[in-house]
């Protein structure tokens, strides 16, 4: 129990750093480059959770490195949005966003079942996977050219 809210305080630093630089990094790179590079982020931190217990000062970086790549998402992803969206861009938005907690469902259920068919350490290899089909979708979507209705 001893360090929780440090962890809690290293996260909540690292989300505010994300969403912070999430907004720079889409304006200056684009949706694409940026939600590529977070999905690369999210592939390369995820397994690392499997490797837990590590020693606390790693896990305070991990802890923060990871709200800080997951929380880097939602400028690059709004910016998409209204780009495919045109004039239906609050819709679009809104959906997004209800999405967000539709997709926490989805992965929490996802992941009890991946903690009890393979055990607690596969979680990290799990979600680290589900990062990589996150930018197959993201690269396949920017194939197609956005059609605004």
């Amino acid at each position: 129990r001893e360090g929780v809210t440090t962890l809690l305080m290293t996260f909540g630093i690292g989300a505010v750093v994300g969403n912070l630089a999430g907004g720079v990094l889409a304006d200056r790179f684009g949706w694409r480059a940026t939600l590529t590079a977070l999905c690369i982020g999210q592939m390369v931190l995820m397994p690392l959770f499997s490797a837990l217990p590590v020693p606390d000062i790693a896990l305070l970086v991990l802890a923060f490195t990871w709200s800080a790549v997951g929380w880097a998402f939602m400028s690059a992803q709004q910016m998409r949005l209204i780009g495919i969206a045109g004039p239906q861009a609050p819709v679009a938005l809104a959906l997004n966003a209800a999405s967000i907690y539709v997709g926490a469902a989805l992965g929490s259920a996802f992941g009890a079942w991946v903690i009890q068919t393979y055990g607690i350490q596969a979680i990290g290899i799990a979600a680290g996977a589900a990062a990589g089909l996150a930018l197959i979708h993201i690269t396949l979507s920017a194939l197609w050219p956005p059609n605004p209705r």
